[in-house]
Formats: structure tokens, sequence, C-alpha cells
């Protein structure tokens, strides 16, 4: 499926690609294959700025960075709650502390496995097979903590709600009623995240294109999840992978094939011909 073919698209236009990583990038629970990986590298030697664009920690994105070679690239990590260049974090947010307050209590009412984030530390409460499935993305050890609301204080990037796939969606309506002062975003099958209002993955676009000097007219974003729609949207060109949901492919100009089948890999292949 595709909206808009890459007949009168021009490699030359554009600059700067921002990409999500799970879910467009990387089957959930595999890895991204070689051809794509050797693809982004080639995209950097012929002087493109590539920006990986993610809910990870930056831990866990490291791997993706060696093996494409990003390594003085911009990488956009918690949802845009942070940014790194070249290893070194130049961007930061946190959630003040009366809002964590909220959202853990709000957990607890949901009876949702509440985990968070802070200074680049990954906490719970318990072990489980919920955290056991995060961290295998992660890559960050938890700490176990008697009460994750205790990190409030502290400065909480991200929260995370951990519940049953079938919660998911009307679970996370519902904290965007109750938490207007946050961005709420499901994520993967089994997770709602909370990150603070100012911060979301076009926020932190726009700073990277500030400080790399490209302007937006000259910048493709690609994603498959409802975190990568404000993306985008502030995008010139916008892309999806066919096994986004249909709210995101509605924002796409392009839908390119299922991330099962290395439709973003093979979108950027033909980008380096065109």
């Amino acid at each position: 499926m595709q909206k808009a073919g890459l007949e009168n698209l021009k490699s030359a236009d554009y600059r700067l690609i921002a990409a999500d990583i799970d879910g467009t990038l990387v089957p959930f629970g595999g890895q991204m294959s070689e051809i794509s990986t050797k693809t982004i590298r080639s995209l950097s030697e012929k002087d493109y700025i590539f920006v990986l664009a993610t809910g990870r920690p930056y831990a866990g994105v490291k791997d993706i960075i060696k093996g494409c070679a990003l390594f003085s690239n911009p990488v956009i990590v918690y949802n845009g709650a942070e940014i790194y260049i070249g290893g070194n974090r130049v961007f930061s947010c946190v959630l003040p502390e009366s809002v964590s307050e909220k959202i853990c209590a709000e957990g607890r009412n949901v009876k949702a496995e509440v985990i968070c984030w802070a200074d680049g530390n990954l906490y719970a409460e318990k072990e489980s097979s919920f955290l056991t499935e995060y961290v295998s993305i992660s890559k960050v050890a938890p700490i176990i903590v008697k009460d994750v609301s205790s990190l409030a204080k502290c400065g909480v990037t991200k929260y995370l709600y951990m519940v049953e796939e079938d919660r998911v969606k009307s679970l996370t309506e519902k904290m965007r009623f109750v938490l207007p002062s946050v961005n709420v975003y499901s994520s993967r099958k089994r997770l709602i995240e909370f990150v603070p209002k100012e911060c979301s993955k076009a926020e932190a676009l726009k700073k990277v294109c500030k400080i790399v000097g490209v302007d937006k007219s000259r910048t493709i974003a690609i994603g498959d999840g409802e975190n990568d729609i404000d993306m985008l949207k502030f995008a010139a060109l916008s892309i999806a992978p066919e096994n986004a949901s249909d709210e995101v492919k509605r924002e796409a100009d392009i839908v390119c094939e299922s991330v099962d089948d290395d439709g973003v890999g093979k979108f950027l292949r033909e980008f380096l011909r065109s």
C-alpha cells in the first residue's frame, strides 16, 4: 500500500531523516536487518543526518548506534524527553514532583504495574514478566525500590504503566483525561508512557533541526506508533510502515511495506537511488 509514490521524490531535497525504532526499523522482539544497517551507514556517508527517535532510553539504542555508525548523530530518547549528541546529553526534561506523585497514585487506582526512569536508571517495585519483557528492550537492569513514587522528588524523566494488552487503549484515553498536564502515549502492546507535556518527538526534532542547522522543509520522519504522529506532522515528508495503525497511516505521505518485510529499509534504499 502506498499513498504516494517515489517517482517525484528527490533525495537531494532532504538532509535529515528521523526514524522510530520498534515497529518501524526493528520488528518487535527482533533486530534490524543487515541491509537496513548498511543503508543507514550509506546515508551518513552521503552526508545525510540520520536521527533515531525512540521511547527507549539511551542505553537501549547503543547497539544500533554502534551497528549503524551513528556515533556523532543526534539521538532522541524517552519520546523526546532527552536528546543526545555524540553520547552527550544536550537536553533533558523531567516531570514535576506533584505530577509524578499523581501518576503513581492513579497507577495504583487502576492496578497498573508502575515503573519509571530517573537519571538513566530504571526503577520498579517488583520483578514480573512485564518487567522482564521491558528490560529485554531497554537493556538496563532495574533497581527494585519499595515505592517508585519516592523517586518523584529526584526528577523522573518518564513513568510507565504495564498492563494487560486489552486494557491499554481504554486506559490510555482515561489517563489523558485524568492527567491533562502530561503527554500520555500507548506504546508496544502492554505499555502506557507518561512524559512532560512540553516533550514529544516533534518538539525534540525541532530542537535537533535548530542544533544541526537544517530547515524543517528538508526533513523526513518515519514511525509506526501514536507517539510518532506529531513528528510525522512536523516533517516535510512522512513515512509509515504498513503495520502502523490506520490513525498513523492517515498522517503519512508514503506507506511502505511492513516492518516484518523490512519496509522502511526498502524505502531508504529507494530513497538513496532517487
